[in-house]
């Protein structure tokens, strides 16, 4: 089981959620059209996911959640506008993001906690993009 995330701001280490094959994060904020969009792009490569083995951390309104909530290896945390994840705030820290950033927010994170791949927004091939990077480790 992966460690459980907290509203929180205090620092974290990013190793410690990787385990073997790194994570992936995903922040769908408010699940409008461009995260929407992303989450298809997630549904149709899920079982590519499965294979990968590692683990998929998503923050996301309960819409999201429904959506996402076929993936294994899936651990959920409901979006909030005034709260950051501890995961999230060092991402956006590591990242040198000041403030929220563009959603979807998503990263791979590899098992030593080296960010390899993030993008704010929606781009076609987002979810093929961090599968592909992912499926390195």
């Amino acid at each position: 089981m992966s460690p459980e995330l907290k509203i929180t701001k205090d620092s974290i280490a990013l190793a410690n959620y990787a385990g073997v094959k790194g994570f992936v994060y995903i922040n769908l904020g408010d699940y409008r059209e461009p995260s929407k969009h992303l989450v298809n792009e997630l549904l149709q490569i899920k079982d590519m996911f499965g294979e990968w083995g590692g683990n998929l951390y998503v923050e996301t309104p309960d819409e999201g959640r429904i959506s996402l909530s076929e993936f294994e290896n899936a651990d959920f945390e409901k979006y909030s506008d005034d709260a950051t994840t501890a995961v999230e705030a060092a991402l956006l820290k590591t990242l040198d993001i000041q403030g929220r950033p563009r959603y979807p927010f998503a990263a791979f994170v590899n098992n030593t906690g080296q960010i390899l791949y993030h993008t704010e927004g929606y781009s076609i091939g987002s979810a093929e993009q961090l599968l592909k990077v992912a499926s390195q480790y």
